[in-house]
């Protein structure tokens, strides 16, 4: 499957949201410039809408509306979930940064398989996940946390959950780059 043909149904999936939902959509770069210089089905997207990245974003004036999240990070896909404001989000991903346990735990529908994403954690993963998010005020860096959370996370990975969907899960369900990237280091010391 082509690029094109990747993120054809994407671009179309949130072009019909924003009609359905009344606001004109806005798409969500990591870096600004280059993305749209062909007939493909984003360079086209690219060129009618607004275009913010991750840090643009933070002086945007967009008042909310359907987000297409072209490969992001943690930061941007955070920053979109943000601008979107409770209308629809469309991300798609890249090879680097999954978002696998974000699309899990929010019930997003996967495009490509013309399905909703499955949620195969087990009722403790599910459990575990629940509790996990009780410590991440301050990005998991009280005292408490650092006790508790990696605990938790040994738990969840011991329960099947892969290191990559921790991270997801946790930023569906609130907790911020900041939260991720701490997550990141804990689970990169339980890995030694």
């Amino acid at each position: 499957m082509s690029w094109d043909e990747a993120t054809a149904p994407a671009v179309d999936w949130i072009e019909g949201r924003a009609a359905e939902e009344g606001v004109e959509p806005a798409l969500m770069v990591n870096t600004l410039g280059g993305h749209g210089s062909g007939d493909d089905p984003m360079s086209r997207f690219e060129g009618r809408y607004s275009v913010v990245s991750e840090r643009s974003a933070m002086r945007s004036r967009l008042a909310g509306g359907p987000m297409l999240v072209y490969v992001p990070s943690a930061g941007a896909l955070e920053r979109a979930m943000r601008l979107a404001n409770g209308y629809s989000i469309c991300v798609i991903e890249g090879t680097l940064e999954r978002w696998h346990g974000w699309a899990v735990e929010l019930g997003a529908l996967d495009l490509l398989a013309g399905e909703v994403t499955g949620d195969e954690r087990s009722a403790n993963a599910r459990r575990l996940s629940a509790r996990l998010d009780m410590y991440a005020n301050n990005g998991f860096g009280d005292a408490l946390g650092k006790q508790v959370v990696p605990r938790i996370l040994r738990d969840l990975l011991t329960e099947g959950v892969t290191a990559n969907d921790i991270c997801g899960i946790a930023l569906a369900r609130g907790c911020g780059e900041r939260g991720v990237k701490a997550l990141r280091g804990y689970l990169a010391r339980l890995d030694r």
